[in-house]
């Protein structure tokens, strides 16, 4: 099992660091159906998820109110084996990763 992590932090101004960040994790990675997102988020809001295919076309989009932390499977069992994108974005971060469907 291989799980990738993306880490988002956004700027507040020119030089200055931020407090917080979002953590998006996809596991398992390589997946043979379903997957799980796991959203550690810095601030509390609401998060629109999208599933996305090789060719950047929504195949599948729900949204969040994330309070901290979070976990969401996602049922990707009937989808067949390729490559598909994640994005996540809200309250000004966006993070994207990839999962990848073998069968």
């Amino acid at each position: 099992v291989q799980v990738w992590s993306v880490t988002v932090t956004a700027p507040v101004g020119i030089n200055e660091a931020t407090e917080g960040a979002t953590k998006l994790t996809i596991y398992p990675n390589p997946s043979t159906g379903d997957g799980n997102i796991h959203v550690s988020a810095a601030t509390t809001g609401g998060y629109e998820i999208h599933l996305l295919n090789h060719l950047g076309q929504t195949l599948r989009s729900f949204n969040l109110h994330l309070v901290g932390n979070e976990s969401k499977l996602i049922q990707m069992g009937e989808m067949e084996q390729g490559l598909y994108i994640i994005s996540i974005k809200g309250n000004g971060m966006k993070a994207v990763q990839k999962m990848l469907i073998v069968k």
